[in-house]
């Protein structure tokens, strides 16, 4: 029987219990799900996985969700992946400088799982 090749996707938020959640809602959508607390972590993963997108949050120890961004984005081969930037501020310039460094989508937290889903669909079709 062939195995299903499922797309990979990393999460980055320092909140565990919503990590915990979210990791378990993309499972049952069939998505091989890894798990990074912090921007060092982050920048880990994407160096040691080949990775199909990331869910990035701004608020993160370590450098922050922008830090992470710019400095994944330096990189050539990371440029083809889409990076969906999550954050609970208020602030819009934070959107825009998402944009600017290279993330693909923008979601406001709080959020509901289906309108992640729908962001995450889309960058894969």
């Amino acid at each position: 029987m062939e195995t299903k090749n499922k797309k990979k996707i990393l999460l980055v938020d320092d909140d565990q219990d919503f990590i915990y959640a979210l990791s378990v809602f993309l499972t049952k959508h069939e998505y091989e799900i890894l798990v990074a607390y912090d921007a060092t972590y982050a920048i880990q993963h994407v160096a040691n996985n080949d990775l199909d997108l990331i869910v990035l949050d701004m608020g993160l120890p370590g450098g922050g969700g922008l830090f992470v961004l710019k400095n994944l984005r330096r990189i050539p081969k990371n440029l083809c992946i889409p990076i969906i930037v999550s954050t609970a501020s208020v602030v819009p310039e934070i959107e825009k400088e998402a944009f600017s460094l290279g993330a693909s989508d923008f979601i406001n937290k709080p959020y509901e799982l289906d309108v992640l889903l729908e962001k995450v669909k889309k960058l894969f079709s």
